[in-house]
């Protein structure tokens, strides 16, 4: 959270489990460029967009459109949430172009990067 503001030299306060991850020791040290190589670092290991494709998908016929995705993604969540991943964007978008369409319930699919 932010407290005060730019003009009375507000502060903003992290909470955290792991105080001394290296994300935050950068954020810490006012260190923007730092910050950003970690997070890119990061994204690209766990293939998180840019480097990867990732779709959340939510509603209650969300467990069977994902039972019908291509083994070409990894799914992941539980009940009305999960999410699907992918080693590109155009990976995922086709993966979910095939996927059908649940017999009940509503579907949402929000897609990162967006396309």
């Amino acid at each position: 959270s932010v407290v005060g503001g730019r003009r009375a030299n507000g502060l903003v306060i992290i909470q955290s489990s792991t105080p001394s991850h290296p994300l935050l020791m950068a954020l810490a040290a006012a260190d923007p460029g730092r910050a950003g190589e970690i997070e890119t670092t990061l994204r690209q290991d766990l293939q998180l967009p840019p480097f990867g494709g990732l779709a959340i998908v939510e509603g209650a016929g969300a467990g069977e459109f994902v039972d019908s995705l291509p083994a070409t993604v990894r799914v992941g969540g539980d009940a009305e949430r999960r999410q699907v991943r992918a080693e590109s964007a155009s990976m995922l978008s086709d993966a979910l172009s095939e996927g059908r369409r649940p017999s009940r319930g509503r579907l949402r699919v929000a897609v990162e990067p967006a396309r």
